[in-house]
């Protein structure tokens, strides 16, 4: 049984994507300097005296910029992992690849990882490094730790949660909101440390020794964290951050049966927002598939009304044919279909589904020629369903005699066409034939153009 809830979340990721050449960067905000520095391999300020080699780009001031590589920088002052008088960083060029630039000359406040294997240190700009003039909290931070003796590390952050709200110009969006209440909990170096989430929805954890800690967040059943357990690491004056985002977790379930009574097994349900009829992506969605009792769940889901939407040929593992629409309690159209209500952190169960008897199968057939009636073989026939907001593309290849053939479903409407590329890469279209939803179907003989 799988259910699957698309989800909004206001977290940026840090991710680094490879195509070919294509890379994008996105990073997380900073972590606070309490945090950032119990993190790093190494912490420094110091100045840029050796750049990588240069490359040509541009024009004037901006013709030469440093490719990516190791920096040399002069070390200031050594805060933590390092002890040279020199030290080299590497990093990416800049842009995409999350590579920090620096200039020669300037002073920075370095906050670098380390590669154990080959010794390197390494930074970006999704680490705190930062030119050394905006860098004032991290050194007052920094300062202060030799101040008295340690008093124990800080787990903070904050619990919120996802509501939908409706904007002045009608569009909807996702706010959050705090979550006043939740418990919090700590576990580590054999105990566990409690805190409670206030009005702002914000905790705050003291005095813990330095170390590891296994994080949980604990909430009503009305609402549902994407990741309620993770760990984290203190520093003996150090931090950690851990924020937590919730939804509404309205649920509804039950069982499928077929036409016999029997439970249905592989029947995909896609249950989305009703004000949305038959636009397809808009709203919340969610994705269920029975298991082979016939069972199915959705989770996660914000309150609203609902209707679902059925397909029971096993789609997901053994098909790849257009099926007919078909919504609970069987019908075809968006707007007679059967709404399910749910509230807020609602629990809806036993919401059983019974299907009608299956569609008839039919068989589509026909050849492809080129204009002087010569078979054209090989060539891929396309084909969709004749429904609006259903754009989805099926094909099937001709034989040698150009002859084509593929299983379709009563009562969907199909488009065929083929498209084949010319030499200087455009394509040549045949004509659109039009496959009837219901009745017999005759051989189908498309003609496609010469390239």
């Amino acid at each position: 049984m799988n259910t699957a809830l698309k989800l909004f979340s206001p977290l940026l990721v840090a991710l680094v994507v490879f195509s070919g050449e294509a890379r994008a960067c996105t990073c997380v905000g900073d972590s606070p300097p309490c945090e950032a520095y119990w993190q790093a391999a190494a912490v420094f300020v110091g100045q840029v005296v050796g750049v990588p080699a240069a490359e040509e780009e541009g024009e004037g001031e901006d013709k030469y910029r440093p490719r990516g590589g190791a920096y040399r920088f002069a070390v200031e002052r050594p805060l933590r992992g390092v002890q040279d008088a020199y030290v080299e960083v590497l990093t990416g060029a800049g842009g995409g690849d999350c590579g920090y630039v620096f200039e020669r000359g300037r002073r920075y406040m370095v906050y670098a990882s380390r590669d154990e294997k080959k010794g390197q240190f390494h930074t970006s700009i999704c680490s705190r490094t930062r030119p050394v003039a905006e860098a004032v909290e991290d050194l007052r931070y920094i300062d202060g730790l030799s101040q008295g003796p340690p008093p124990g590390g800080t787990i903070y952050g904050q619990v919120s949660r996802a509501r939908r709200e409706t904007g002045d110009d009608g569009g909807e969006r996702h706010a959050y909101v705090p979550v006043a209440g939740a418990k919090v909990e700590a576990a580590g170096r054999g105990k566990t440390f409690r805190a409670e989430t206030d009005a702002e929805g914000n905790y705050r954890i003291r005095g813990l020794p330095e170390g590891e800690y296994a994080l949980k967040v604990d909430l009503p059943e009305t609402l549902l964290v994407g990741e309620p357990e993770r760990k984290v690491r203190v520093g003996a004056r150090g931090c950690a951050v851990a924020t937590f985002y919730a939804r509404e977790n309205g649920r509804l379930g039950g069982r499928v049966f077929d036409a016999g009574g029997l439970p249905a097994g592989k029947v995909s349900l896609r249950l989305s927002a009703a004000e949305y009829g038959e636009e397809y992506f808009r709203g919340p969605v969610g994705h269920a598939t029975t298991d082979a009792e016939g069972r199915y769940s959705f989770e996660g889901l914000p309150p609203g009304r609902y209707i679902i939407r059925i397909r029971s040929d096993g789609e997901q593992t053994d098909t790849n044919r257009p099926f007919p629409v078909l919504y609970h309690e069987n019908v075809t159209e968006a707007a007679r279909a059967r709404v399910v209500p749910i509230g807020e952190g609602e629990r809806v169960e036993g919401y059983d589904i019974r299907l009608p008897p299956p569609p008839a199968e039919r068989t589509v057939s026909g050849v492809v020629v080129w204009p002087d009636g010569r078979p054209a073989a090989g060539v891929s026939v396309g084909y969709t369903a004749n429904i609006a907001h259903l754009p989805v593309g099926y094909g099937v290849q001709a034989d040698e005699a150009g002859r084509f053939s593929f299983k379709a479903y009563e009562g969907v409407g199909l488009k065929l066409s083929v498209s084949v590329r010319r030499p200087d890469g455009s394509w040549v279209n045949s004509d659109i034939v039009d496959v009837p939803a219901r009745g017999a179907v005759g051989e189908i003989r498309i003609v496609v153009p010469r390239p």
